[in-house]
């Protein structure tokens, strides 16, 4: 399994998205590179410190909040890192 660190250290990110359910905009999963996360970014709070880490200052992945995922799609772009995020994931 690949490590945070490893991913950081050797830019292999070069995607990420991140889903919310459809119906309370809650977190439930991220894709990293289209494959399943590595287990730094299976929970929301891993996933939380993990894109922390990335950008360099606290995002919180908890509840879905546009103004903000948009803000780190836009930093990340500029490290060459794709953001997505969608909340039409339906968990019912």
């Amino acid at each position: 399994m690949i490590k945070l660190k490893d991913i950081l250290s050797e830019a292999k990110v070069k995607t990420i998205d991140i889903w919310f359910e459809e119906s309370r905009g809650r977190f439930y999963k991220v894709i990293i590179n289209g494959n399943r996360a590595p287990r730094e970014w299976s929970s929301w709070k891993d996933a939380q410190e993990s894109l922390t880490k990335l950008l360099g200052w606290t995002i919180y992945l908890r509840s879905i909040d546009h103004d903000e995922l948009d803000k780190a799609a836009k930093q990340l772009k500029k490290q060459g890192i794709k953001l997505t995020y969608d909340e039409s994931m339906d968990v019912s």
